[in-house]
């Protein structure tokens, strides 16, 4: 990722594993860590009442000088995830009124469709 306005480079990484429909993992830098390099992985699993998408972002730098960083990864990661998270509950309800209950699964007050974690 570059930036808009100096167009200096901000974030690289390469992909590590790629598998369709089960999980990616990548490699991120980003210029505040120095060159440090963190994993993120992302999951598809099959559950009870769906799929379960999860997130590791690991090898984050730690300590109190981190702190600032940290909070601004959890931003941009919560970002992406509120969205789906709306979208999921949304689409629950719908279909948690209109299906019959074994279609829907009984766990129409937690989503009953997707798991985010």
């Amino acid at each position: 990722m570059f930036s808009t306005t100096s167009g200096d480079k901000l974030m690289w990484g390469d992909i590590i594993t790629a598998t369709p429909y089960d999980d990616l993992e990548y490699t991120v830098t980003i210029v505040p860590m120095g060159g440090a390099i963190s994993i993120v992985k992302w999951a598809l699993d099959d559950v009870a009442s769906g799929t379960r998408l999860s997130l590791v972002h690991a090898g984050l730098p730690a300590g109190e000088d981190a702190f600032g960083l940290t909070r601004a990864l959890d931003k941009g990661w919560d970002g992406h995830f509120a969205p789906l998270r709306t979208a999921q509950r949304r689409l629950a309800s719908i279909l948690c009124k209109t299906l019959p209950k074994p279609a829907c699964h009984t766990n129409c007050k937690g989503g009953g469709l997707l798991l985010f974690s």
